[in-house]
């Protein structure tokens, strides 16, 4: 009996988890930029 060897190639659970928990990070991250160029500029523009 010849046992055939099959390459698993999924994403485990944690691996999922992880790379889901580095997106939400990066988007706050893009968020908090955005706001603050946002806020700068209406500052900016009251200024002038």
């Amino acid at each position: 009996m010849n046992k055939i060897l099959k390459k698993n190639s999924s994403f485990t659970l944690i691996e999922l988890l992880v790379v889901i928990v580095i997106i939400g990070i990066l988007a706050g991250l893009v968020t908090i930029a955005a706001t603050s160029f946002i806020n700068n500029s209406h500052n900016a523009r009251m200024v002038a």
